[in-house]
């Protein structure tokens, strides 16, 4: 290769064109580096969206989850029809306020021999721990039995002082859970819906394992 001879002017003249060059060079890099540090900053920013974003879809399919398992434990049925009847001692019991309890209703007649076959039994449940509130139903006037007055003086004078006994009058609660034989029972979930009706006596064993098993 040939070498090529400078003059002194000319070599200066090429010192002074690459410092200029290396200065401009620096300059680059400098808004390179600005350019880099925006574009990390943006990525920054869309990063901290996205997790953001999903933060909040994990959220929401957190609690479709719980939605989801709450459907998943509800009582297969209708609502159980309402009713707000009065005890012997005056007390008021409404089933659409017993939200959160389980019900087990006893519908009987003070002449059914069937229905009297269950009582001891029943009054022992009635007066132990359980998870659900036994209430029994009868109707006074209405399907031969005895009138109100008459049927509190009978009841008082037997052994069953753990059973609640309310009262309807009008007869309207054996058309609603269509009661056509005494006894019948109703079972009614935490979440006021009828599970089942059954005909007959069960025994407590029975109930209690019905309700720990098929209702909710």
């Amino acid at each position: 290769m040939k070498k090529i001879k400078l003059l002194k002017p000319a070599l200066t003249a090429i010192m002074l064109t690459a410092a200029i060059m290396a200065s401009g060079c620096s300059q680059q890099g400098a808004g390179k580096e600005n350019n880099t540090e925006s574009v990390n900053k943006s990525t920054d920013a869309k990063s901290a969206g996205e997790n953001k974003d999903m933060e909040v879809k994990n959220a929401n399919i957190d609690e479709k989850t719980k939605n989801d398992e709450s459907t998943a434990e509800a009582n297969k049925g209708d609502i159980a029809p309402d009713f707000d009847l009065v005890d012997m001692d005056g007390n008021e019991f409404k089933l659409s306020e017993q939200k959160g309890k389980k019900v087990y209703v006893k519908f009987w007649a003070s002449w059914c021999s069937a229905c009297l076959a269950g009582m001891d039994e029943l009054n022992k449940m009635s007066g132990e721990d359980n998870d659900f509130e036994v209430v029994t139903i009868v109707t006074p006037g209405v399907n031969g039995e005895m009138g109100k007055e008459d049927f509190i003086k009978w009841f008082k004078s037997q052994n069953y002082s753990n059973i609640r006994v309310l009262f309807d009058e009008s007869g309207k609660s054996l058309e609603d859970y269509q009661v056509r034989a005494f006894p019948t029972a109703a079972y009614i979930g935490s979440d006021g819906v009828l599970v089942t009706t059954q005909l007959g006596n069960s025994s407590s064993a029975k109930i209690r394992d019905a309700f720990a098993k098929h209702v909710k």
